[in-house]
């Protein structure tokens, strides 16, 4: 009765936490004012380390290292607002700014906290701080983007610390067979071009922000459910969820015809249209390296099965809704074409 009322009580402060985290990002999508955009940043930290400590088996300092580290950054976030608030607003103060909100998002270079982190936590954790815990950093970044683009040396740092984020991503899971680590490096390479989508086209930015998350919770529903943590523990997954990984990860190379590849192609459209040629083929380039990557993890989930016997995609008993899951995929490509270019 005792165990059964504390899961309870668990389950209760998990769905409350979980509530006010949520209600901060709508209360900071929604004000003017960059305190209360600040103050909805400090209140979605504060309700997320308490679910880091529920949803942990086992205890680590990941929580210390997410909160001194979002600590540090709002504190220079704070000052520097301030600053830029009580004088006169300057290039040099919306680029520090920015800086340390590349802090917070975890990119370049300050990307070893976020890859540790992630390592270190549950893929529920993982889940939300890749997806749910970046919307009010990238809304406080799209705040500043008319100030932070009006000079030309700020325009020229902003490309150079997206571009290193994506070289990065791919330099740092050379041999490497941790799924945490090689989605977290995914993140980072997703994050350069969310950051450089959202400098572009906002518009842009929101569609190609709700499809990456929704495959990435797929994805790790099914990395949870079955406690998947490295490639080899993809040999011992049933037939149909190995096609489902195999489809997600389609998904994320950004394969034609399917939405994400649409998206980068309008990517492609909205760089090639602000002249950023030499920072538009590096992202490419480093993302058909990373598309290697994604093939291990492809390769690894369509390989052998858990009896030992090689799969055949023949063979395989397709459910009606994985059928369904990838025509959506397809369709929804030519809506966001329709809907992006009117």
């Amino acid at each position: 009765m005792f165990i059964n009322f504390v899961i309870m009580l668990l389950n209760f402060n998990l769905v409350l936490f979980f509530s006010m985290m949520l209600l901060s990002i709508l209360v900071g999508v929604n004000s003017n004012s960059i305190l209360y955009l600040w103050v909805s940043l400090e209140f979605n930290m504060i309700s997320f380390i308490p679910l880091m400590l529920f949803s942990n088996k086992f205890y680590n300092d990941s929580f210390i290292k997410y909160f001194l580290i979002q600590s540090v950054s709002s504190s220079l976030m704070l000052f520097i607002s301030l600053n830029m608030y009580m004088f006169m607003i300057s290039s040099g103060g919306v680029m520090i700014l920015f800086i340390v909100l590349l802090m917070k998002l975890g990119m370049f270079p300050f990307f070893f906290w976020y890859i540790n982190l992630l390592i270190n936590i549950s893929w529920v954790n993982c889940f939300i701080v890749m997806s749910v815990q970046k919307i009010l950093i990238f809304y406080f970044i799209n705040n500043i983007n008319v100030k932070l683009m009006e000079s030309g040396v700020n325009k020229y740092l902003v490309c150079f610390f997206v571009i290193m984020s994506s070289i990065y991503s791919v330099m740092i899971i050379y041999k490497v067979n941790s799924l945490k680590l090689l989605l977290g490096s995914s993140s980072l390479n997703q994050m350069s071009w969310l950051m450089m989508i959202l400098l572009l086209n906002f518009k842009l930015w929101v569609f190609y922000f709700i499809f990456y998350i929704s495959i990435l919770m797929m994805l790790f529903m099914i990395m949870f459910k079955f406690n998947i943590l490295n490639l080899l523990d993809l040999y011992m997954l049933k037939s149909l969820m190995k096609f489902m990984i195999f489809l997600l990860s389609i998904l994320l190379i950004s394969m034609p015809p399917l939405v994400m590849f649409f998206m980068k192609s309008f990517i492609v459209y909205y760089s090639v249209k602000n002249m950023v040629l030499f920072m538009i083929y590096i992202m490419i380039f480093m993302n058909i390296i990373f598309s290697y990557y994604y093939m291990k993890i492809m390769m690894s989930s369509m390989m052998l099965s858990g009896g030992g016997e090689f799969m055949s995609i023949g063979l395989i008993y397709i459910k009606l809704d994985l059928v369904l899951f990838f025509i959506c995929s397809v369709l929804m490509s030519f809506l966001v074409y329709w809907i992006v270019m009117i």
